[in-house]
């Protein structure tokens, strides 16, 4: 009635518009921006932040290579991961640019214990990935009407509304999920559309968080 255009992303249902966080060629700086979104930096623990920065390198660099696929989805990319080793080595070397195997050097000459300590890692931070759901949810949809553009959410007035089940929630994995997605939303699409408007939102944009505290 308001006339705002609404997108609903319900990443946990067969049913919902899409919200890609792969998209095709990712440079390496972009590559890198989507890894602290799934790690971000902690302040407080130098000796966790130690592992984590070689967790958020590897990531970036097959973030990075796996964007040059035509089939891209999260779960393919943690399904790599969690694969044999021989998937994780074929998605670097397959690749035309040798970029990716020498920033993989130091991963790739560690022994087999000491690579799966930081995949371990890895797999920890994109396990909510390995939900068909939710990796549908956050692959680029065919159609172009199924497609979330947040950042639009600057520009005109709409709505965007996130529905992740309560007992998703309760169990830990929709929390996991929930701090990620907000990390793609405010520093991922909204503050790099504030920047490209000078600085400031030409709409503002209010995030409501529904019984948050529960």
């Amino acid at each position: 009635k308001a006339g705002y255009e609404v997108y609903a992303l319900f990443p946990f249902q067969e049913h919902t518009m899409h919200y890609e966080l792969i998209p095709q060629s990712l440079n390496w700086l972009e590559a890198e921006r989507r890894a602290f979104f799934f790690f971000p930096v902690d302040d407080g623990n130098k000796g966790v932040e130690y592992y984590t920065n070689n967790e958020r390198i590897l990531l970036k660099t097959l973030f990075s290579a796996y964007s040059n696929l035509n089939a891209r989805s999260p779960k393919g990319l943690f399904d790599i991961i969690t694969g044999p080793e021989t998937k994780l080595r074929d998605l670097l070397v397959n690749q035309s640019n040798s970029r990716y195997l020498d920033r993989m050097g130091l991963f790739l000459s560690l022994t087999t214990m000491q690579q799966q300590s930081f995949l371990t890692g890895l797999v920890q931070g994109l396990t909510v990935f390995d939900n068909e759901f939710v990796s549908k949810a956050h692959t680029r949809s065919l159609y172009p009407s199924f497609n979330i553009d947040v950042r639009s959410l600057g520009r005109k007035p709409r709505l965007l509304i996130v529905g992740i089940p309560e007992s998703t929630l309760k169990a830990g994995l929709g929390q996991l999920y929930l701090r990620m997605l907000y990390r793609f939303i405010v520093y991922g699409d909204l503050i790099p559309e504030a920047e490209a408007q000078g600085g400031k939102l030409a709409v503002p944009v209010t995030l409501y968080l529904d019984e948050f505290n529960n």
